[in-house]
């Protein structure tokens, strides 16, 4: 009678550990990653001014055209980062 006890004991003990284990989840992990993108250094550098020594009025001209074009080439400059911005924007 033992004997005929100890099987079915047995087998309900071998499959315990199949219930007490719990099944793997999976879950998918989405990570996000940040890239900065900068315009190039030299649209974003400073127009250097140079500083003369102005005596004469013909001095003056000469100065003051000199830097009327470097506002020129700063405002090229601005605009091509302008440009520059609206390509890398996704308006």
């Amino acid at each position: 009678m033992i004997k005929l006890m100890i099987g079915p004991i047995l087998l309900c003990l071998l499959m315990l550990p199949g219930c007490s284990s719990k099944p793997l989840i999976v879950r998918a992990v989405t990570t996000t990653q940040t890239e900065y993108v900068l315009p190039p250094m030299e649209m974003i550098s400073e127009c250097q001014l140079p500083l003369e020594q102005v005596t004469t009025n013909a001095d003056h001209l000469e100065y003051s055209l000199l830097l009327l074009s470097i506002i020129a080439k700063c405002n090229t400059d601005w605009l091509r980062l302008r440009k520059w911005w609206e390509a890398h924007t996704d308006d």
